[in-house]
């Protein structure tokens, strides 16, 4: 895929969070029909990389576009993405139905049928309060309303963490569903090194403000979850000489 095709492109990003240098010179495009994991330790910027994708963080030096713009001051890039905090970013008392009232207005491209099948794959209540959902049910509200907008630009922020193994794969299951897998570019970041391998086309490892590439092709998928293990223990090791 030519990279005047990429949905996102990044070129030469840098951003600063206080003193710290968290994304330093970063290069990345994601083309239509890509699904790629992001993987790095706590801290590493996996949540910032997300940020300046989605347009709510901008960078300090470099380019970013999605659909050709930057998201981080073209509301219509904006409409074309698709994102899923690590924590869940909607006022506690809002249900779903209420806050795809709102969302809808935002995106041009919006699918109410989706919504609602999004949301009876992840059995979330649609009028439930969010602060009385669990962390399950409320990353299934930020999941299907990120779907019903039909994104070309999907971003999914550690949409696994903290799940049991229920939870995580009917989120799993939902999101492979749904997503238009041709048309949209998926970033999903993650500590599952199991779903890693079984739904990524492309591993990104964060490691220093940077990304270092591993392809993940069919005849590697036995083996992929093995070697994208070793490699973040080697990069990023924890406290304790393990991966965080």
């Amino acid at each position: 895929m030519s990279e005047t095709n990429d949905i996102a492109r990044l070129r030469g990003v840098g951003v600063k969070l206080g003193r710290s240098e968290v994304l330093r010179g970063l290069e990345l495009g994601l083309a239509p029909g890509e699904l790629c994991v992001l993987l790095g330790r706590n801290g590493a910027g996996k949540t910032t990389l997300m940020r300046v994708l989605a347009g709510t963080l901008r960078a300090e030096s470099g380019s970013v576009r999605v659909c050709g713009a930057d998201p981080s001051r073209s509301a219509a890039a904006r409409a074309a993405i698709g994102f899923v905090p690590s924590l869940p970013d909607l006022p506690p008392w809002m249900s779903l139905t209420t806050a795809a009232r709102f969302a809808r207005r935002c995106y041009p491209t919006w699918d109410d049928r989706r919504l609602w099948r999004a949301a009876d794959a992840l059995a979330v209540p649609r009028r439930g309060r969010i602060s009385k959902l669990s962390r399950g049910q409320a990353a299934g509200v930020q999941l299907a309303l990120a779907l019903a907008a039909r994104p070309r630009l999907l971003l999914l922020d550690e949409p696994f963490a903290g799940l049991d193994a229920v939870a995580r794969d009917g989120l799993l299951s939902a999101f492979l569903t749904e997503v238009d897998l041709e048309d949209t570019a998926t970033l999903v970041s993650t500590h599952d090194l199991d779903i890693a391998a079984r739904i990524a086309d492309r591993a990104l490892l964060m490691d220093g403000g940077a990304l270092r590439e591993q392809a993940v092709g069919d005849a590697q998928l036995e083996h992929s979850a093995a070697a994208l293990r070793a490699l973040l223990t080697q990069t990023t090791p924890g406290p304790d000489g393990a991966a965080a």
